[in-house]
């Protein structure tokens, strides 16, 4: 069953693998998603790709009461690698994000929107990634009790995720540059060779989910700004920024 979150003008769309692969809209891929898919080696990353895609194109039809059909939604990339609706369809902001057996999707009819979504229950192989962190940020994990460290890494690291990919931005920030204040108001920094370039957001949400019997951190951003492509021709120039 499909769970969905309204966070002000901004939905949540949470569904495990399993029930996403079971949706209509799997029949309706396409060539390039489903090529994209077959490229992963292991079945599990197939199958996540697949049900993330037919997550998608499900939800962006009942976003339109179902006058398009999931298979007649087409995608454009942006700059940095974000995918969006093409021209000519419904303008309506998307992002997805996965971890484990879960899929979280968020959209929006007026704001670009980023979301991450992280296993809050560590495993062996959990570590947290020290190098992505802000001078600020490793000394206030660092001084937290070892068990508060994993969940609190998660915090800020699902919020620059978010943030990065609400403003297009994505892996084009060096996550180590990058700060994400909650607010009020919220706001992303960028600090990079002595600039300090600050990006307004205009909602900044986390919360911890379930999904498949599996606690998840999850982070939800909207960016204020509409006009990204000119906000991006103010930004080159940054380190890590083409």
């Amino acid at each position: 069953m499909l769970v969905r979150h309204q966070f002000g003008d901004a939905k949540v769309w949470i569904a495990s693998v399993e029930e996403a692969l079971l949706l209509p809209a799997r029949s309706g891929l396409s060539a390039d998603e489903r090529a994209r898919a077959d490229r992963f080696r292991r079945p599990e990353d197939r199958d996540r790709s697949l049900a993330a895609r037919a997550l998608l194109r499900h939800v962006l039809s009942c976003c339109v009461s179902g006058r398009i059909a999931p298979d007649a939604w087409r995608f454009d990339i942006g700059r940095f690698g974000k995918p969006g609706v093409a021209a000519g369809l419904p303008p309506i902001a998307f992002n997805l994000s996965h971890a484990g057996p879960c899929i979280a999707l968020a959209t929006n009819d007026t704001h670009p929107v980023g979301i991450d979504l992280e296993c809050l229950d560590p495993d062996p192989r959990s570590a947290i990634v020290w190098d992505s962190l802000t001078a600020g940020e490793v000394m206030a994990i660092s001084a937290l009790p070892d068990d508060a460290r994993w969940p609190a890494f998660l915090r800020v690291w699902t919020a620059k995720e978010a943030a990065a990919k609400a403003t297009g931005l994505g892996a084009a920030i060096a996550f180590d540059d990058l700060e994400v204040d909650a607010g009020p108001p919220p706001i992303m920094t960028i600090r990079s060779a002595g600039r300090i370039q600050c990006w307004p957001l205009a909602q900044m949400i986390y919360r911890t989910v379930r999904c498949a019997g599996t606690r998840f951190a999850m982070s939800l951003a909207t960016s204020q700004i509409q006009d990204h492509d000119q906000a991006l021709s103010d930004m080159t120039g940054l380190t890590g920024f083409v």
